[in-house]
């Protein structure tokens, strides 16, 4: 995506996350919201299919080949081309990489840790139509602030690993027992290089 279309984009994805702050030293993908939350965006894929640096592919467990001539667009996706819904899902897709025409595609796979850089290939995958990125995307994981990792429900309602559920009431977080908060979301979207921002 290139031109006015990457920057309506881009003003797409800020509104909707509601960021206005800076941008992390270190972190070329991740700001912060203005009640301190971080926000980070996993770019595994770069918009012409290939895997973005710092990612690696691991074997995949099932299928060689998947179809996602049905794929809905990724409720996690800050970007166009994330999509969820191929199949068969014997290898429990949570989203895959649907940027280019050419067939194959790259997919994040569940359990998802946002800290592990990797994600599966299927070298042959049916595409269909292309896939716009949702209006109000989700986080597909939360991390409170002792380091506890979430998961999502509902899309505003999180199960925790300790058996907390963060849920979010009116854009904010609600407060968690033990004076625990929401410190970061992660979100899904396709790599544009170095410069790549939300």
């Amino acid at each position: 995506m290139h031109g006015p279309a990457k920057a309506g984009a881009a003003f797409l994805v800020a509104s909707a996350l509601a960021s206005c702050a800076h941008v992390s030293p270190g972190q070329p993908n991740a700001v912060a919201h203005g009640d301190g939350t971080a926000v980070v965006v996993l770019r595994p894929v770069d918009s012409s299919g290939k895997l973005a640096h710092g990612w690696q592919v691991r074997p995949i467990r099932g299928n060689l080949a998947m179809s996602c001539s049905t794929a809905q667009p990724s409720p996690y996706a800050v970007d166009a081309g994330v999509g969820t819904g191929c199949s068969p899902n014997s290898d429990h897709t949570l989203a895959c990489w649907l940027v280019t025409p050419m067939p194959g595609t790259l997919c994040l796979t569940e359990p998802f840790d946002p800290k592990k850089r990797f994600v599966v290939q299927f070298p042959n995958a049916l595409h269909g139509p292309a896939l716009m990125a949702p209006s109000t995307p989700v986080p597909i994981a939360l991390e409170l602030d002792n380091g506890i990792r979430c998961s999502p429900v509902t899309p505003d309602r999180y199960r925790c690993a300790n058996g907390l559920e963060a849920t979010r009431d009116d854009g904010r977080w609600a407060t968690l027992p033990g004076n625990l908060h929401v410190a970061t979301t992660y979100y899904l979207g396709v790599d544009a290089g170095s410069d790549a921002r939300i």
